[in-house]
C-alpha cells in the first residue's frame, strides 16, 4: 500500500506543483495519474521512489514513512520505466535486464532464470535476444526489455513515467495490453503517469486527476466517466467518451442483488419448501462461504431423488458473468443462450448477484445496436464455468 499523507511540493520560486495531495494506492492496484502538463503527476509519482522529496507532509509504503529510507536502497526496491526506456547502450539486453539484481549481489543462475522468465513473459525468445545490444533491437523491443527490467529484482512496486507516448499506436497498443497482463501476471503495484485519457481509461484500476497541482477526483474509470467531478474532468474525458457513457452500464449497475440460496448438505424437502414460500423455481447452491457450486432447479426434481440433498440433484452452471463486465458485451449472447437467469459472481465463484432478461430490457438496445464495446481489461462478457477450479476455493 502506498499512502500519500497532506503531501506538498513548492519550488524556490515559490512554485506549487503539488497541493496538499492525500491518496491510498492499495496493494496490486494499477493506478493512473493523468492531467495536463504542470498538473504535478509526475512530480507526485517521482516522490515514491524520493527522486524528489515533498516540502510537506509523507509518503508511506506499507505503513513505514520513506524518509526513514535510505534513497538508494529504497530505488533498488522499486521499478522505474521512462518513455526513453533508459536501457544502458553498452549494455547487452541480459546485462540490462538482471542489472539491479547484480547491485543485489543475486546468484548468477537466479539472474539467468529471472532474465529468461522475463523475456518469455513478453514473447522475446532469450536465446535471440539475450545477447543483443539495445540498437539491435527495435523501438517497441526497447521498451518491453525496459518494462520487463523494472520486474527483474521482484519489486512490488513499478513507476512508469510516460513510457510508450514515443511509440507508434500500433505498438502502443500491444505495450499497454502488455502491461496489464504483467500486472495481472506479477501481482505488482503500478503508477502509471500519462496525458492520453484512452490509455488512462485503458489501463487503470483507479484513475488520479490532477490540475495545478490539486488532486481533482480519483476513482476508477466507469465512475469517472459516468460522474465527472467538474468541467475539467468533462473536458479531459471529452464528448465522445461523455455520449457513450450512458451505453457502458455494468452488470453491477442492473443486476439483482437478492438471490435465494440453499447450503450444500439442505435436503431436497428443505429446499422444496424454500422454493414454495418464495415463489421460485430454481435456487442457488452455495457453501458457508458463499462461493456458488450449482443451481438447483425444480423440474429436476421428482419422486426418485425426494429423499436426496440439494448436492445430488444440483446442475453446475456452464457460464457465470463478472459484476465489472459490461452490460453491452453480453446481452446479445445472454438472450441468444436462452435461459431464465445469469449467475453474477468474481473470479473465485463467489456469489454477486444474478441477472435476468428483465433486467436487461432498459439497456438491450443499446447492448445490440449501440456500435462497439469499449475496450476493458479482461471484462469480457459470458466467462466459462469450471467445477475443478473450485478445489482451489
Amino acid at each position: 500500500m502506498i499512502e500519500f499523507k497532506n503531501i506538498s511540493k513548492v519550488y524556490g520560486d515559490g512554485t506549487r506543483a503539488v497541493d496538499n495531495l492525500n491518496l491510498t494506492i492499495e496493494s496490486g492496484e494499477l493506478v493512473v495519474f493523468i492531467g495536463t502538463s504542470g498538473s504535478g503527476k509526475t512530480t507526485s509519482m517521482r516522490m515514491v521512489n524520493r527522486m524528489i522529496d515533498p516540502t510537506e507532509g509523507d509518503v508511506l509504503i506499507d505503513g513505514e514513512n520513506i524518509k526513514d529510507k535510505d534513497p538508494v536502497d529504497l530505488r533498488r526496491g522499486i521499478g522505474y520505466v521512462i518513455q526513453q526506456t533508459g536501457l544502458m547502450p553498452h549494455m547487452t539486453v541480459y546485462e540490462n535486464i538482471v542489472l539491479v539484481p547484480k547491485l543485489l549481489k543475486w546468484d548468477e543462475k537466479d539472474m539467468q532464470d529471472k532474465a529468461r522468465e522475463l523475456l518469455e513473459a513478453v514473447d522475446m525468445n532469450p536465446d535471440d535476444y539475450l545477447d543483443r545490444y539495445p540498437s539491435e533491437l527495435s523501438g517497441g523491443q526497447q521498451q518491453r526489455v525496459g518494462v520487463i527490467r523494472a520486474l527483474a529484482a521482484d519489486q512490488e512496486i513499478i513507476l512508469m513515467d510516460e513510457p510508450f507516448g514515443a511509440l507508434d499506436p500500433i505498438t502502443r497498443e500491444a505495450l499497454q495490453d502488455l502491461v496489464i497482463q504483467l500486472q495481472k501476471d506479477y501481482d505488482r503495484t503500478v503508477i502509471f503517469v500519462t496525458h492520453d485519457m484512452d490509455e488512462a481509461l485503458d489501463l487503470a484500476d483507479k484513475v488520479a486527476i490532477m490540475s495545478e497541482g490539486k488532486l481533482i477526483q480519483y476513482d476508477t474509470p466507469h465512475n469517472i466517466v459516468a460522474n465527472p467531478a467538474n468541467d475539467f474532468v468533462k473536458e479531459l474525458i471529452g464528448e465522445d467518451r461523455l455520449s457513450k457513457a450512458g451505453n457502458d452500464q455494468l452488470v453491477a449497475d442492473v443486476m439483482s442483488t437478492d438471490p435465494v440460496t440453499v447450503q450444500l448438505g439442505t435436503s431436497i424437502s428443505d429446499a422444496v419448501a424454500v422454493m414454495r414460500d418464495k415463489r421460485l423455481t430454481n435456487l442457488i447452491v452455495t457453501d458457508d462461504n458463499n462461493i456458488v457450486y450449482g443451481v438447483l432447479y425444480l423440474e429436476k426434481i421428482n419422486q426418485a431423488n425426494k429423499d436426496k440433498l440439494v448436492d445430488d440433484v444440483m446442475e453446475l452452471p456452464k457460464t457465470y458473468i463478472k459484476p465489472n463486465s459490461y452490460i453491452r458485451e453480453i446481452a446479445e449472447k445472454m438472450l441468444k443462450r436462452g435461459g431464465k437467469f445469469e449467475l453474477v459472481l468474481e473470479d473465485d465463484y463467489s456469489l454477486q448477484g444474478y441477472l435476468t432478461h428483465t433486467d436487461l430490457v432498459e439497456v438491450v438496445y443499446h447492448s445490440i445496436w449501440g456500435g462497439e464495446s469499449p475496450k476493458d481489461q479482461g471484462k469480457d462478457g459470458l466467462q466459462d464455468y469450471n467445477a475443478a477450479k473450485l478445489e482451489q476455493v
